[in-house]
């Protein structure tokens, strides 16, 4: 930075529902005072139609000052309305750094164009993977074009940055950017692990938490729970969260051995986590799966999608972490191999909270600042 240049950061983010994304920012502007830089973080809306009934609190605890422009659902404000509402409060900036939520809507496109004109330096936030959906021709050629304008990236991690490099050079993307929300139950140490490892002598229970959704890919793994018998013996399936494939899912798999929680609040998923012996997340479609980032910093270790953006980043023992969506049947095997011996299980569970530390929304506002500061 160079020495008596004044700095202002405007941060732009679709929804204010994110927790773990308010955590980053709450360090992004605790961490901008020393450097003498304002932070301005404009969120556009208040959350999206698809978390409809897991927004319990998800509002209090914001510890940093924000701008929401429309306190509706993202999708039900019309586009016209947010390019309008979204180029006027770039025009009428005077932040010399814009960092954008992401590129894939026309209004990111209109964002774009009016920080360029204003000659900002302009940042991007991204979650995609190669995963994520089908290469398009036009596409493809139209994210180029909106890279050529861009001065860096943050990448969630590992997967979005490999993606994201066939737009932009490898040295303009930092990452990881993803964080845990640092929520948990009060009990130290020793106290998570002894009860955690105290839980393999009973019924264990394999804990998904999130949205209930095709892409989840909940009908295979309740699929594989109800018919087979080592799983029916000696596991619960717990599901948390709320989601358009609830109904139909419960009507058809609810029973002693899959439970239905709904919707928690944040404080609540940490007992949760505590409760679980393994987190699963068996997703086909998955930026990137902060529940693992949750599951980790309560010591609750994970079997992960290979399809999640989050695999390549934090899988710590792949025999036994990970998972190929679309073949359930080497699930018992992942099962016994994390909770065949108690000294392993609480060897993993200390060691996928060591690896998330990594991830903390301190380090991530760091990286943030780090780079938009050296550029200026």
């Amino acid at each position: 930075m160079k020495e008596g240049k004044a700095i202002r950061i405007d941060v732009y983010h679709n929804i204010l529902w994110a927790g773990y994304k308010n955590k980053v920012f709450e360090n992004l502007f605790k961490k901008a005072t020393n450097f003498d830089v304002k932070v301005s973080v404009i969120q556009i809306a208040r959350s999206e139609i698809i978390r409809k009934g897991m927004e319990q609190d998800s509002f209090k605890g914001i510890n940093y000052p924000y701008e929401l422009l429309f306190d509706d659902y993202y999708e039900d404000v019309p586009k016209l309305k947010k390019v309008i509402k979204l180029v006027n409060k770039i025009y009428k900036s005077n932040a010399n750094i814009v960092i954008l939520p992401g590129y894939h809507k026309l209004e990111y496109w209109f964002m774009l164009f009016a920080a360029f004109v204003k000659r900002q330096s302009i940042y991007v936030f991204c979650d995609s993977t190669e995963l994520d959906k089908p290469e398009v021709l036009i596409k493809e050629i139209a994210k180029k074009i909106f890279f050529l304008f861009v001065n860096g990236v943050f990448a969630y991690g590992e997967a979005s940055a490999r993606y994201i490099s066939k737009y932009i050079s490898k040295d303009k993307i930092t990452y990881p950017i993803s964080a845990a929300v640092e929520f948990d139950t009060g009990l130290d140490k020793r106290e998570v692990i002894k009860r955690k490892s105290e839980g393999l002598y009973n019924r264990k229970n394999l804990l998904y938490v999130g949205r209930i959704s095709k892409e989840k890919n909940l009908a295979s793994l309740m699929s594989w729970c109800k018919t087979n018998t080592y799983f029916e013996n000696n596991w619960r399936l717990v599901v948390v969260g709320e989601g358009d494939e609830r109904a139909s899912l419960e009507k058809q798999y609810s029973s002693e051995n899959i439970v239905f929680k709904g919707a928690r609040k944040q404080k609540e998923i940490a007992e949760c986590l505590l409760d679980a012996t393994i987190l699963i997340l068996p997703s086909t479609s998955e930026p990137w799966g902060l529940v693992v980032n949750e599951a980790y910093y309560n010591y609750c270790p994970a079997i992960i999608s290979t399809y999640c953006g989050c695999y390549l980043d934090l899988v710590i023992k792949e025999e036994k972490q990970s998972l190929n969506p679309c073949n359930m049947e080497k699930l018992e095997t992942k099962l016994k191999l994390i909770t065949a011996s108690k000294v392993d299980y609480e060897e993993l569970c200390v060691a996928v909270r060591n690896k998330i530390e990594y991830y903390s929304p301190g380090k991530a506002a760091e990286r943030i600042l780090t780079r938009v500061l050296s550029e200026e």
